[in-house]
């Protein structure tokens, strides 16, 4: 039987689905965050797929969002988004600190996924942390800059910033795109799936990158021809199969 706790851990809202069978044992162990906007909740038919194949799904509420939400306005959020991103990069190693203290985490099985910011949040956790043994991005960029220089470019009038700030704010970025350092993702299993049609996060950033990994590579890229910002249910069954194959 699937169950669902529902925990705060360090600060963070979380829900975490497992099968009961491995409460309080060691399990190999799937990190999912939500897109902005979005909830914890919102991604549970993902958790549940995922925990049916033997996995610990941990579904943490990003900044201000879910339970941490101030009611903020969606361009207000827009405007924190990249603060919202790192927090995540951060609050991923936190969690999986806590979970090992707990005797939860199968170590050397531990994987990261999300869908839009947190497929960005994904994707951003490869150049950081070595630990992510495979990993599943739905509708994500690992071009920070870049695309963060297109958002920019699409709220001109509703943000104000200097050149100098936004040099700080792309310099702050760089340690995290993965785009600029492809070299980082080691081997290690990533499936990427994608809209055609998705203007939130355009395809071309992923097709980009999925360019410069070495044939042969642990990487597969899928793109909808009729895709836009959603994911298909294929996407999400995939999501689970991918990790039942490589974690």
């Amino acid at each position: 039987m699937i169950h669902i706790e529902k925990r705060k851990i360090k600060e963070i809202p979380l829900l975490e689905v497992y099968d009961q069978s491995i409460k309080n044992e060691k399990a190999p162990t799937i990190f999912f965050f939500h897109g902005i906007t979005s909830m914890k909740e919102m991604n549970l038919s993902y958790a549940y797929l995922m925990a049916e194949k033997g996995f610990r799904v941990v579904l943490p509420d990003s900044l201000y969002h879910g339970e941490r939400g101030k009611r903020l306005q969606p361009h207000e959020l827009a405007a924190t988004f990249w603060k919202i991103v790192l927090t995540n990069i951060t609050d991923v190693n936190t969690l999986r600190k806590v979970y090992i203290e707990e005797g939860k985490i199968e170590e050397g099985r531990i994987g990261v996924a999300g869908t839009s910011m947190g497929a960005i949040t994904t994707l951003g956790c490869l150049t950081q942390y070595s630990w992510v043994k495979a990993a599943v991005s739905l509708m994500g960029t690992p071009s920070y800059e870049q695309f963060a220089l297109e958002k920019l470019n699409a709220l001109k009038g509703q943000i104000t910033l200097s050149e100098v700030e936004i040099a700080e704010a792309l310099e702050q970025l760089k340690p995290f795109d993965l785009s600029k350092k492809p070299e980082l993702l080691n081997g290690r299993p990533l499936y990427c799936w994608h809209g055609a049609l998705d203007k939130e996060v355009p395809v071309h950033h992923i097709q980009k990158f999925a360019e410069t990994i070495p044939e042969g590579s642990n990487v597969k890229l899928v793109i909808d021809p009729n895709g836009s910002h959603k994911v298909s249910k294929e996407g999400m069954y995939a999501t689970a199969n991918w990790f039942a194959e490589h974690l």
